[in-house]
C-alpha cells in the first residue's frame, strides 16, 4: 500500500515537471518573435536625417547601422502596402486567377485622391498584376481589389494583416485599412517596418515583386496592350548612384499627416541593407523625391563595410 502511494506521488511529480518543461518551451517559442536577433546595436552612421524616425540594418549580421527614434509610433501611409502584399501572397492559391476591379472602392480611392495603378472599374485583372499594381504603382484600386478578391471585404483582410503583425512581433503596429490612407488608429514604427521587410524578403515571391523595376500587365478589354507599371523610386534613386551602392527595391508613402516615408533595400560592398525612413517633412519648396534621395543617399554613402563587422 505504501509502495503504491510512493509510486503515485512520483508519477504526480514527474507529470508536474513535464508540464512545466512544456509550458516553458512553448512560452519561449512564442517569445522568439518579440525581440528579433537583428537588434544588435553597432550604429556607425553619423547623420541627422530629415526623417524624424529611421532605422537601417545590415541583413547579414543583423546589426543596426542607423537609428533615430525607431520605436516611436508614426503613420505608415503606403508602407502599409508592404503588409498587404505579403499577406496577399500567403493567401493566393492561383496568381493567374482573374479578379474584378471593385467599383465602390475604385471611386472611393478617386475621391480620396489616392495613387492609382491605372486599372478601370470592373476590369478583369490577375492577382499577379494586382500585386505589382499595389507595390510598384501604389495603386489604391489595385490594393483594395486585391483584398476584396481574397477576403470578400477590406475589413476581413485587415484582420489578417493585424494577425500577421502580431505573429511577426510588430507590437507597435495596428492596421485599419489596406492602402494606407490616414486613420488615427493606423500606426507603426520604423522598427516594426524593418521587422516586416526583413522577414518578407525571405519570401521569394515578395522579393521578386518589390525588386521589379517594370511590369507589363496582361491584355484586358479595357487595356488590350496591358499597362506598364514602373517602380519610379528605384529608377529615381538609381540616377544618384555613384557606383558604391545599388537600391534594388523599395516602397514610398505619403499623406499630409504621415509626412514622407520610404522603405528601401540596397546593396553596398556585397552587403544587403534595409532602410526605413518615416515622417520626413515636406513643404512648398521641396519635392517628395528630393527628400527621399537626400536621406537615403546620405545614409548609404556613409555605410562602411570596414566598420560593419
Amino acid at each position: 500500500m505504501l509502495k503504491d502511494k510512493k509510486m503515485k506521488t512520483i508519477k504526480i511529480i514527474l507529470t508536474l515537471i513535464i508540464a512545466t518543461i512544456l509550458f516553458t518551451s512553448i512560452y519561449a517559442v512564442k517569445n522568439e518573435n518579440i525581440e528579433p536577433s537583428f537588434y544588435v546595436y553597432n550604429t556607425i552612421v553619423e547623420y541627422d536625417s530629415q526623417s524624424n524616425y529611421a532605422l537601417v540594418i545590415n541583413r547579414e549580421n543583423k546589426k543596426v547601422k542607423y537609428d533615430k527614434n525607431s520605436e516611436t509610433k508614426a503613420y505608415p501611409a503606403s508602407l502599409t502596402k508592404l503588409m498587404t502584399v505579403l499577406v496577399a501572397i500567403e493567401n493566393i492559391e492561383d496568381m493567374e486567377a482573374l479578379v474584378s476591379i471593385d467599383v465602390d472602392s475604385y471611386y472611393e480611392m478617386i475621391e480620396q485622391d489616392s495613387s492609382m495603378a491605372g486599372f478601370y472599374p470592373n476590369e478583369q485583372v490577375s492577382y499577379w498584376d494586382l500585386l505589382h499594381g499595389t507595390m510598384l504603382s501604389s495603386g489604391g484600386e489595385a490594393t483594395n481589389s486585391l483584398a476584396i478578391g481574397i477576403s470578400k471585404t477590406q475589413a476581413e483582410f485587415v484582420k489578417l494583416m493585424n494577425k500577421k503583425a502580431k505573429d511577426l512581433g510588430m507590437f507597435n503596429t495596428n492596421f485599419t485599412n489596406v492602402e494606407g490612407l490616414h486613420n488615427d488608429n493606423q500606426y507603426s514604427t520604423a522598427q516594426d517596418m524593418v521587422k516586416l521587410l526583413d522577414i518578407a524578403l525571405e519570401n521569394p515571391v515578395f522579393r521578386e515583386i518589390i525588386t521589379t523595376i517594370t511590369h507589363q500587365t496582361i491584355s484586358t478589354d479595357q487595356h488590350p496592350e496591358g499597362i506598364e507599371l514602373t517602380s519610379v523610386i528605384i529608377k529615381y534613386l538609381d540616377t544618384f548612384n555613384n557606383g558604391e551602392y545599388k537600391i534594388i527595391g523599395g516602397k514610398p508613402g505619403y499623406t499630409p499627416e504621415a509626412g514622407i516615408n520610404l522603405a528601401v533595400i540596397g546593396i553596398k560592398n556585397g552587403v544587403e541593407y534595409i532602410s526605413v525612413l518615416m515622417n520626413a517633412p515636406i513643404n512648398e519648396y521641396s519635392k517628395r523625391f528630393e527628400i527621399f534621395s537626400v536621406d537615403t543617399i546620405e545614409i548609404f554613402e556613409r555605410l562602411n563595410e570596414s566598420t560593419d563587422k
